[in-house]
């Protein structure tokens, strides 16, 4: 059983897409950078009782992994000057924005690669498999730093030409998001639908407590 398919879905699916990235780029390079870092930081969660649970990845491993991973980021984070910083410039004496970018994008990278060794062979589709996720959210950051959104005075790409690299962006993603995609067991239930309960057959009595006899009435 499957719900209503919506019309001309090959076309909204991607522009609803490429729309959805426009508002996660329009929100700044300053709230996207405290968002990008607490979300990557769950991958923590991920590595550690996620797929522990699953059984994808050894107790120890995941948790070893995912400590390691946490006081890595904590000390890129710490010397980017952004998070946690509630003024739209960057702390002083941080990390110029092209190493601290790079630093972020190789902690995430050692640290999925090394979760991806550990990992069962289910647990490797699984981690390939959310790969392009990542990848599209550190370009849209480093997009939001070089663009309109930024907290350059010159911005070095701007209006029109970065709407069109979100764009770009976004249809390279799109792409690699449906080629990374498989059938999985929730995916098949939630196609499924709720089972239906078996109707009974017209004119079939149901069979209960015996009709009560009746009484004969008194007389006269």
């Amino acid at each position: 059983m499957t719900g209503p398919r919506l019309p001309a879905v090959g076309f909204w699916a991607p522009v609803g897409y490429v729309a959805g990235l426009f508002i996660v780029y329009a929100t700044g390079f300053s709230s996207l950078v405290q968002l990008l870092v607490i979300t990557f930081a769950g991958l923590a969660v991920y590595g550690s009782y996620t797929a522990v649970r699953a059984g994808w990845i050894h107790r120890n491993a995941g948790w070893g992994l995912s400590a390691a991973f946490l006081v890595a980021w904590v000390v890129v984070n710490a010397h980017g000057g952004w998070f946690m910083n509630t003024s739209e410039t960057q702390r002083p004496g941080s990390w110029d924005f092209p190493w601290y970018f790079a630093a972020m994008a190789t902690t995430l990278a050692l640290y999925l690669a090394a979760l991806r060794v550990a990992s069962t062979a289910e647990g490797r589709t699984h981690l390939d498999a959310g790969a392009w996720l990542i990848t599209t959210l550190l370009a849209v950051l480093a997009l939001s730093y070089y663009g309109e959104f930024g907290p350059l005075a010159t911005a070095p790409l701007p209006e029109p030409f970065d709407l069109l690299a979100v764009v770009v962006v976004a249809g390279a993603s799109y792409w690699w998001a449906v080629r990374s995609g498989f059938h999985t067991a929730q995916l098949q239930d939630a196609l499924d639908g709720p089972a239906e309960e078996p109707e009974t057959p017209s004119g079939q009595e149901i069979t209960g407590a015996p009709a009560a006899e009746p009484t004969a009435s008194s007389g006269t």
